[in-house]
């Protein structure tokens, strides 16, 4: 019966590999040995940098620095933040995505490879029952609120529009899960919102200038720091709450009559208002 032996080195493979005359010797002494040694560490070397090799040409098993490589061979750029495991994951779903491309699945496809597991499509009829929005849908993405965000709103809105079906109008909707064992007898969420905002210097209008064209009403670009704070709350008999509108007014003044141009006021005004549910 033939014995087998697991072998880590090319050596011993070799040695084991000579007939019994050539054996007869102990090893400190037999030629042999000594030169499958000296070949030994060489193929041993070099069946280490094989074997790396495939390692790095398989996408499931390459490291970080050799994902841009193969994004390369499938014209696919990485977008800042995005992690290496979102990445090796668009990288591999990229045959699947675009020959899914037009379809929900495909729209779904390239939307959980980003970072987000749990997404689903919903045409605008069906989620806002307005029947002439019948060439518009909603990508809804379901997250918990603890979860890291794994890729900004651009990139999300840049994958959809690559896959989506041509003509139809896409939508975004984020659904923040909180889970609460014990439900308190107060909720608070609190936000942290970023915002750029680019000021000019303005000057103001004292009444020390006549408007006659011998004055420039230029300003110089600078930027400002800014810090935005808010606060929502709200309560309903049932829990429930169908719509929140958020509306944001800053210094906003009104020309009726009652200001005169005097300097004692600073027209810069603004107000948005959007709707959060």
């Amino acid at each position: 019966m033939l014995e087998v032996r697991k072998m880590e080195k090319f050596a011993d493979f070799m040695y084991y590999l000579l007939t019994s005359p050539f054996k007869r010797i102990k090893k400190s002494q037999n030629q042999w040995y000594m030169l499958f040694q000296v070949l030994g560490s060489y193929m041993d070397h070099a069946g280490e940098i094989l074997f790396e090799a495939r390692e790095q040409t398989m996408l499931a098993t390459c490291d970080a620095s050799m994902l841009q490589s193969h994004a390369d061979d499938r014209s696919i750029v990485r977008y800042p933040g995005e992690s290496d495991e979102n990445y090796r994951k668009r990288i591999a779903n990229y045959t699947e995505v675009c020959r899914l491309g037009g379809t929900n699945q495909g729209m779904i496809l390239a939307v959980r490879k980003l970072g987000f597991d749990d997404a689903e499509i919903k045409t605008a009829v069906e989620l806002t029952g307005v029947a002439d929005r019948w060439a518009e849908f909603y990508v809804i993405v379901h997250q918990d609120i603890d979860k890291e965000y794994p890729i900004g709103f651009d990139i999300l809105k840049s994958e959809v529009r690559k896959v989506k079906y041509v003509t139809a109008k896409d939508n975004y909707r984020y659904l923040f899960l909180i889970k609460i064992i014990t439900p308190p007898a107060e909720l608070k969420l609190k936000s942290k919102s970023v915002i750029k905002i680019d000021n000019y210097n303005y000057l103001r209008l004292d009444g020390t200038w006549s408007l006659d064209g011998s004055q420039t009403l230029g300003a110089s670009y600078r930027k400002f720091l800014v810090k935005q704070r808010s606060r929502i709350q709200f309560t309903t008999p049932t829990g429930r709450v169908g719509s929140i509108n958020r509306v944001v007014t800053h210094n906003d003044w009104c020309l009726d009559g009652t200001y005169l141009l005097d300097g004692t006021k600073e027209m810069d005004a603004y107000r948005f208002e959007e709707e959060i549910v």
